[in-house]
């Protein structure tokens, strides 16, 4: 029998495809009255608005770019393209003014707003409020005047809080959960990778992330590794919250292809994401990666009940030290045979007793706050600038006892909140629930020697692992056609 081709009749184009053919024509006339008429800064201005105009449509689109840009651009020096932030920032909220528009437009079209709010929503809104508008009321009830320095601290809760709420609005399935997680560890990957790098190549690699106009701060002096993020500190927290959402997912594949089934591909690939991160992590040599790092690997036991796996930690953290022993053995040399705090702690607690403490123990600062600023100059120190190297502390100098119970209490309910999720049957939930219970926890027990909480990068990914362990709860703000 002879086949037969058949050829498409013309049809009349569909109304999808019509508005793609005239919206592409319309940018392109844009961009070129643009570039004739005022130049190269119309063409930016038209691609942000463009950029919003898609987030507003799709706003997962806004959520891959957050998590894309956060980890790689957080280094870059503050000011690079607008005065006062980070291009991360910036990114931000745009994502957050394209989600607000979305929520407008949607309002404007009829439909009734449902607003649901669950205790984690409430405690953070509460650590926004304390750590925003409550310190301003008390400067101006007490006559202490703001700062540009201190405004910038204050919008710290607020932003993180923005991330948060843009999170728990757009993130809506475990289809979107699986593709926010695997965005994040695939730019954790690359994070690691520029992190051993630098690890083995000091010099050089700081060399270009001067050239490339990173923020030059006192880790890049005393050579440790910083990778996109920075700063060692942070960039041990951004990868031990990543460590700990990789070994879920080996743990759960794992379980779910039998102990035999190490060659099967989500074994492998979990298994050395898990490998990539936590080498990168040690390769930050700092005492509270460490420390987040163990407190991921015994969580992650406990929820396959698998306890007994913990005599493998030695021999396992030992193999893992054999490449990484010169950078150990560097930061070995502070302790000075242990018979003293490694001099890094010691310059803490000297800041903290001479420039902190006795200014927050008069005039009942404690009690309602000193100022927003959390540093103060010191010609001594490399940087001229010190800073409170106390979470706890940090929160009752910005906010007093109010915004210090506010994050204590935001704390124990997101604990408690993801520690309820961690046993998820979907293995992407659960990942995100274990890392978000990881963060909070080594954030709890961290913030006696840093301020964890407002971590550039780490921070990032701890609210965003915090949202995504919540889905699928309906989100905070909801509309439905009346």
């Amino acid at each position: 029998m002879a086949a037969t081709l058949q050829l498409p009749t013309p049809g009349v184009p569909s109304r999808d495809a019509t508005a793609i053919g005239v919206g592409l024509v319309g940018v392109a006339v844009l961009l070129g009255l643009g570039l004739a008429l005022i130049g190269s800064l119309a063409i930016f201005a038209l691609v942000g608005l463009l950029v919003v105009l898609a987030i507003a449509r799709n706003p997962m689109l806004g959520v891959f770019a957050v998590l894309v840009t956060t980890p790689l651009l957080a280094a870059q020096e503050r000011g690079t393209f607008v005065p006062g932030f980070r291009a991360h920032e910036l990114v931000l909220f745009a994502v957050v003014a394209a989600v607000g528009l979305r929520l407008a437009v949607l309002f404007l079209s009829g439909r009734s707003v449902r607003i649901r709010l669950c205790t984690v929503d409430i405690a953070f809104a509460v650590v926004a409020f304390a750590g925003s508008v409550s310190p301003v009321l008390l400067n101006l009830w007490r006559g202490r005047p703001l700062t540009t320095d201190g405004i910038g601290q204050l919008l710290v809760f607020p932003k993180y809080f923005a991330l948060y709420l843009v999170i728990r609005i757009a993130v809506r399935s475990t289809k979107h959960v699986r593709l926010a997680l695997l965005t994040m560890l695939t730019t954790g990957a690359i994070v690691a990778l520029i992190a051993l790098v630098q690890t083995a190549a000091t010099a050089r690699v700081n060399e270009l992330f001067l050239d490339l106009g990173w923020e030059v701060t006192e880790h890049f002096f005393i050579g440790k590794t910083t990778s996109t993020i920075g700063n060692a500190i942070l960039l041990g927290m951004y990868l031990s919250s990543l460590f700990a959402v990789a070994m879920s997912l080996l743990f759960h594949s794992l379980q779910s292809n039998g102990l035999r089934s190490w060659r099967h591909p989500s074994t492998l690939i979990a298994g050395a994401a898990t490998a990539l991160l936590g080498l990168a992590g040690l390769a930050t040599a700092q005492m509270s990666t460490i420390i987040a790092m163990a407190c991921a690997v015994i969580i992650c036991l406990l929820v396959i009940r698998r306890t007994y796996y913990l005599g493998l930690i030695p021999f396992i953290g030992g193999l893992a030290l054999v490449p990484l022993w010169p950078v150990v053995a560097k930061r070995l040399e502070e302790f000075e045979g242990f018979n003293q705090l490694p001099r890094s702690w010691a310059d803490r607690v000297a800041n903290l007793q001479s420039f902190f403490l006795p200014e927050l123990a008069t005039d009942d600062n404690w009690i309602w706050s000193v100022r927003p600023e959390t540093s103060k100059l010191d010609t001594n120190n490399i940087t001229g600038t010190v800073f409170i190297e106390s979470g706890y502390l940090a929160m009752l100098w910005i906010g007093g006892v109010l915004l210090l119970f506010a994050v204590v209490a935001f704390q124990v309910t997101s604990l408690r909140a993801t520690w309820r999720r961690v046993r998820r049957s979907d293995k992407w939930l659960s990942a995100a629930a274990t890392g978000a219970f990881v963060g909070f926890f080594a954030t709890a027990v961290l913030m006696l020697i840093d301020s964890h909480l407002t971590f550039r990068a780490s921070a990032d990914v701890l609210y965003t692992l915090l949202a995504l362990s919540l889905v699928p709860l309906a989100p905070p703000v909801e509309m439905r056609a009346k």
